[in-house]
């Protein structure tokens, strides 16, 4: 007599198993879409700020606001930038709205209707001289 134990005996148990085995990675990393959110932003800003934008504009860090799902963009601006004027707040909203829409890396915050707020500070005094937000209905 076999004390043998074949696998094949027992099909429903090895299922179970496979079904473990493959799904638990999937559900165990699972994160929130803020969570995400966050840790992009956090990444994102370790990684690549300060980041000089052109000759006088310098992205200084991004962050994400849970309460308001909004991810912000905050820039110093100098020399002739860091005064205010309204012919320069149409255009660069009209430009960062432009590339937005443009943008693909996003997709999945623009698809979840994430919002994205541009701050753009006095490097001289450190106010801010110029704040966009864009919400869903306005980037698609």
């Amino acid at each position: 007599m076999s004390t043998k134990i074949s696998i094949y005996r027992f099909p429903s148990i090895v299922y179970c198993l496979l079904f473990i085995v493959y799904c638990f990675p999937f559900v165990a990393c699972h994160e929130s879409l803020e969570d995400r959110a966050e840790r992009t932003c956090r990444e994102e800003t370790h990684r690549n700020c300060p980041q000089r934008l052109g000759g006088e504009m310098v992205m200084d860090s991004i962050t994400f606001d849970r309460a308001t799902r909004t991810i912000v963009h905050h820039v110093t601006l100098s020399g002739h930038l860091d005064t205010v004027t309204t012919a320069m707040k149409t255009s660069l909203g009209a430009n960062i709205l432009k590339e937005l829409q443009n943008q693909t890396g996003n997709k999945i915050f623009k698809d979840a209707a994430i919002n994205f707020r541009y701050t753009f500070n006095s490097q001289r005094n450190g106010d801010i001289l110029y704040d966009f937000t864009f919400k869903k209905e306005d980037y698609y």
